[in-house]
Formats: structure tokens, sequence, C-alpha cells
């Protein structure tokens, strides 16, 4: 059985959705890394062309919740 495939590629799918999670964030580095993850894919057209540095650096921003508010 194959997989079906997602008419949609990530190189259009993707650069929205994380510029809509560097918008929720404050004006900075993790802002600006995946930003650049964003550009990076909309300019090579393919997710394997991204380099390496660019992709840890936006998913470490990603994953980092240092930018919410402390409840505590």
């Amino acid at each position: 059985m194959t997989t079906p495939v997602d008419p949609i590629p990530l190189h259009v799918k993707m650069p929205p959705i994380l510029r809509g999670a560097a918008d929720s964030r404050p004006v900075g580095p993790h802002r600006d890394a995946i930003m650049r993850l964003a550009d990076e894919l909309e300019t090579t057209g393919d997710v394997d062309l991204v380099s390496h540095r660019t992709f840890m650096d936006a998913i470490y921003a990603y994953v980092d919740d240092s930018h919410l508010a402390d409840d505590t």
C-alpha cells in the first residue's frame, strides 16, 4: 500500500505557519531564526536544501517558551 501524497508541498505550506509562530514572539533572535527558516523554505523551494543550522536554530526557537509570561 502506498502513502497518499500531500498535494501541497512543505515549502508552500510551512512558511505561513512559521511566520504566524514568529509573530507570537517578541522581536529578537528567536523570532529571527523562525523567519529565516520560512524565508529559506520559500527561496529554495525544497525542504532538503534548507541549511542544517537554519533548521536547528528555528526548531530551538520554536520550542523555547521563555517568551511566555511567568504566572508564578
